[in-house]
């Protein structure tokens, strides 16, 4: 299954994504990474930490995580957001992971 939806990632031909994730409520959406890198943009800029283009290549680790783990199935958005959080982490990005920017947006996936 490969997502349809561009995003700023595309040119590092991120393939085999999750097409579906499964909201709060138990309910399926559809999967847009757009949505991913504007919230990892905005916690960015909320903590000072970065900026658009750092939040793009922060997007294409968080999506290459998603196809390894999510391929064949639908993602919560709470294992997104563990994914984001992880990423910033090992991306030394800890203010911007202790931040509630990234998690607000995701929520609403």
């Amino acid at each position: 299954m490969q997502a349809e939806n561009t995003t700023p990632t595309d040119a590092l031909s991120v393939t085999n994504l999750p097409t579906t994730v499964i909201k709060r409520d138990g309910r399926q959406a559809r999967f847009d990474s757009a949505k991913i890198t504007s919230a990892i943009l905005r916690a960015g800029h909320a903590s000072g930490e970065f900026g658009e283009e750092e939040a793009r290549l922060l997007t294409a680790q968080v999506l290459k995580v998603l196809r390894h783990r999510h391929a064949d199935t639908a993602p919560e958005i709470e294992q997104i957001q563990d994914v984001v959080e992880q990423v910033l982490i090992s991306s030394n990005h800890h203010r911007t992971a202790r931040s509630e920017e990234h998690t607000s947006e995701l929520q609403s996936h």
